[in-house]
């Protein structure tokens, strides 16, 4: 079972987004535990105490502590966290973009976006709970790792090179497109030039000329291959910023 936690001071709009989410578990037969907060501080003493949920749901605009101010404090204590934003300004969207957030939703769209947005939820949880892991091996080693924990990958003279989230890195002899063929059915990767597949989910912001990545790692890239970045996490958000 899923445990999402559902924010909104606003009690209405909470109830309308408890009532949707459970509508859809229901209608796809997916069990989920929903715990709704109708006050921001209440959250953040129980992410505090280290208490974590499969996925939030938040409004940005609260009193007490701002969905972006919780965000970052979720992201502190997990990075892999799983984060929806609510919102009724679609110029949080960069910032959805720039931080790791999982998704971000308009609230004037939110009955007709939210079922969408929660189809990619639960099936980036389904393929984490089924342990969806990239294998190296050889005739010295085996190892697997989870996609979600490959920050980025790059080439590396006859090798490729796989940065995770812990530090560490390995290295597999192959090149970067059988790399990409292999990961193509994870829309969380893309394959930015002849140099370098990104994760998305660690994407921390985009700038002229370069890539920032949440372990701090910058990517010097073309303008047009920038641009193409921008558009895929267009549609990978689900939403034109």
């Amino acid at each position: 079972m899923f445990r999402i936690a559902l924010c909104d001071d606003d009690k209405e709009i909470l109830e309308l987004v408890r009532e949707n989410v459970a509508a859809y578990c229901t209608q796809k037969e997916i069990q989920a535990e929903l715990i709704t907060f109708d006050d921001s501080d209440l959250l953040a003493d129980v992410i505090e105490r280290k208490h974590i949920y499969d996925a939030y749901i938040l409004d940005i605009e609260m009193q007490d502590y701002s969905g972006i101010e919780l965000a970052a404090m979720i992201k502190e204590r997990s990075a892999l966290a799983y984060i929806i934003l609510l919102t009724a300004y679609s110029n949080y969207a960069v910032y959805a973009c720039g931080r790791g957030i999982f998704r971000y939703v308009l609230k004037e769209t939110m009955e007709s976006e939210l079922p969408r947005v929660l189809d990619s939820l639960f099936e980036t949880l389904e393929q984490v709970n089924n342990n969806k892991y990239y294998i190296v091996q050889n005739q010295r080693r085996y190892l697997k790792f989870l996609h979600r924990d490959v920050v980025y990958i790059c080439r590396e003279q006859k090798n490729v090179k796989f940065v995770l989230a812990d530090g560490k890195s390995v290295n597999e002899r192959t090149t970067l497109e059988k790399v990409y063929k292999t990961l193509s059915s994870d829309e969380d990767f893309f394959q930015l030039d002849r140099g370098f597949i990104l994760n998305l989910f660690h994407v921390k912001g985009i700038s002229n000329g370069s890539i920032k990545m949440d372990n701090g790692f910058e990517i010097i890239s073309s303008v047009k291959h920038i641009e193409e970045l921008k558009k895929h996490i267009n549609r990978y958000l689900g939403r034109i910023l």
